[in-house]
């Protein structure tokens, strides 16, 4: 297991002449200042050979086919975060973020180990049972759901510590309100909180004639009913929320890849255990979301089809930096343009050897003439260029023209 700043990836990969993929400005911006890439470069591999990364898991990180930012909640509080890096055809990487920005990097023999590992987390408890229910949800509808659920376990909570009697219906300017609350604050312990990174933000029902439309949707799919002022659950729709209620793991996978054709997509989904069930919620880059009972086989399917990538992503645009992959987009009727715009392709350069033959390297630059000559390599990466702003929740230096902050995922525009 490494740790690398994200800048050294970068000066990296200038340093040997490799070129980051559209997918790769998720996690660095390009350096064009070769003599810092150089001396960058110098110091890592002045470093032992533990501390460094492979040449395989190098190239990985630097240029991925798929990027999957993946959150995984444990109870009610412990969070784990990491994003999973893929390349065609073999190499895959996890990169933790850590809270002094720096990843955590550990390499894996492949897309299926890190199935495997989110597998057993949902299988700890046991044989998960399969509920017979599949339905389909618009945006409104999912993050209306979400909110009643949080509601109804506060309401369930604040009723046994009070000692009194569990409210039937919660009306639409009630949950209105709380979706215009928890959708600025991202405390992962409630479900509207957690699913925000994954939802268009345009689709929370933040004003009450929304929030209303939201649960006559919900009426139609079978899963509330209107009881007096306010609105109640059916007794489907009970069952689903006692059991999001009994939850025990919640693994919310949010993935961008290069489709065969070069366009770049997203996709995202979330797998719920309850104390019994296992719940799929199914977010596509445009439709509707599809929530339904499974078992662990095609839990597993699942999850290979979100970590396998299909084809080679376009390299990154020298004008502009692509936008993050696994950042959630700005606000739109859609997740993903239907046609991601056209990236140029790669320029060819001569491929390197695979690791551990020697790396080529560029000519030495001349040496900077500020730098004080040192008898040894020095000990620590030289400091990275200021960063451009600050995230807005956590206060975290952010690269230029981020939109979705690498360590506490709150978005920035």
């Amino acid at each position: 297991m490494n740790r690398m700043q994200p800048y050294v990836a970068a000066a990296l990969a200038r340093h040997y002449g490799l070129r980051p993929s559209a997918l790769s400005s998720g996690l660095f911006e390009e350096i064009e200042d070769a003599a810092y890439a150089a001396q960058i470069g110098a110091w890592y591999e002045s470093l032992p050979e533990a501390g460094r990364l492979a040449r395989g898991p190098l190239d990985t990180l630097i240029a991925p086919d798929l990027l999957a930012d993946v959150r995984i909640l444990h109870g009610a509080e412990s969070l784990k975060r990491f994003l999973v890096l893929a390349r065609q055809g073999g190499g895959c990487v996890l990169a933790a973020p850590l809270k002094d920005g720096e990843l955590e990097i550990q390499s894996a023999s492949g897309p299926g180990e890190v199935s495997d590992s989110i597998l057993l987390m949902l299988a700890a408890a046991g044989e998960p049972t399969e509920p017979e229910m599949n339905v389909r949800l618009t945006q409104p509808e999912l993050a209306a759901l979400l909110a009643w659920i949080d509601l109804d376990a506060r309401a369930a909570f604040v009723a046994r510590i009070a000692h009194e009697s569990r409210p039937e219906s919660f009306t639409a300017e009630a949950l209105a309100e709380y979706c215009a609350k928890e959708a600025s604050i991202p405390d992962p312990r409630w479900l509207l909180p957690f699913f925000l990174p994954l939802l268009d933000r345009s689709a929370i029902p933040v004003a009450p004639p929304q929030a209303a439309a939201a649960l006559q949707g919900l009426a139609r799919r079978g899963l509330a009913e209107p009881r007096g002022q306010g609105w109640a659950w059916t007794l489907p729709g009970q069952f689903l929320s006692e059991t999001f209620q009994r939850r025990t793991v919640l693994a919310a996978i949010d993935t961008a890849a290069a489709a065969p054709g070069g366009a770049l997509g997203r996709h995202s989904a979330c797998l719920l255990r309850s104390d019994q069930p296992l719940w799929l919620i199914d977010i596509p880059p445009d439709g509707d979301a599809a929530l339904a009972g499974i078992n662990i086989l095609e839990a597993r399917k699942i999850l290979d089809a979100l970590f396998s990538p299909l084809a080679t992503a376009p390299g990154r645009r020298a004008a502009q930096p692509a936008t993050p992959a696994y950042a959630p987009p700005p606000p739109s009727p859609a997740y993903a343009p239907a046609a991601a715009p056209p990236y140029a392709p790669a320029q060819p350069y001569a491929a390197a050897p695979s690791y551990p033959a020697a790396v080529p390297r560029p000519a030495t630059p001349p040496p900077v003439p500020q730098m004080p000559p040192y008898a040894a390599p020095p000990q620590y990466a030289p400091p990275a260029p200021a960063a451009q702003n600050l995230c807005r929740n956590c206060r975290q230096p952010l690269p230029a023209g981020a939109v979705f902050c690498g360590f506490c995922g709150t978005r920035q525009s």
